[in-house]
């Protein structure tokens, strides 16, 4: 776990009912562990999605997979559903 991902545990730990975005295998077991609400940039997209927050999904995934960003196509769909 690196120190972003660390900071934002402490912060999400120290604040009453918070939400933390992480995506980081390790980093999301522990927050886990210390009973933080989780959410990665997945449920993000699909959440902003499904809400009509994001109104053209693929250019979204386009510039995802642009900057490095994995996922296997099947995740893609679950996204778009």
């Amino acid at each position: 776990m690196g120190l972003g991902e660390a900071s934002a545990i402490s912060l999400a730990l120290e604040t009453e009912k918070s939400l933390i975005i992480l995506d980081d295998k390790k980093a999301r077991r522990y927050a886990q562990y210390m009973g933080l609400d989780i959410i990665g940039i997945i449920g993000l997209l699909r959440l902003g999605y499904k809400q009509d927050l994001i109104p053209e999904i693929d250019s979204v995934i386009a510039a995802l997979y642009g900057i490095g960003f994995r996922m296997p196509p099947s995740i893609e769909r679950i996204i778009k559903s």
